[in-house]
């Protein structure tokens, strides 16, 4: 294991846990209408191969699962860093962002 990413994964793990992130797992209604639609799937594989395969492909997908929820953290651990520099210095942001104009318009 690289020991530079444990406290990456520990602050993952954490957040996992918090009342919060499970709200938004649980509220979200694009993760429930997901979910639901997966459950009713699931049970129509599950009368249809055997109960170790299926239990394989539950535990691939709550891999996948994991590998989401970072993916959604560092995203937005990214975005607030880059929202947090931009108001540090606004007059460098305002700069940018009439440089990125410039060169849209060409």
């Amino acid at each position: 294991m690289n020991s530079s990413f444990e406290l990456a994964y520990q602050l993952m793990e954490a957040i996992r846990q918090t009342d919060e992130w499970e709200a938004i797992w649980q509220e979200y209604p694009g993760i429930a209408e997901a979910k639901a639609k997966l459950d009713a799937i699931m049970e129509r594989v599950d009368a249809q191969i055997p109960t170790e395969l299926v239990n394989e492909l539950w535990e691939a997908m709550g891999a996948m699962d994991w590998a989401n929820e970072c993916a959604s953290v560092l995203y937005g651990v990214r975005l607030v860093f880059s929202v947090t520099k931009a108001m540090k210095d606004p007059a460098a942001f305002s700069g940018y962002v009439n440089d990125q104009k410039a060169v849209q318009n060409g």
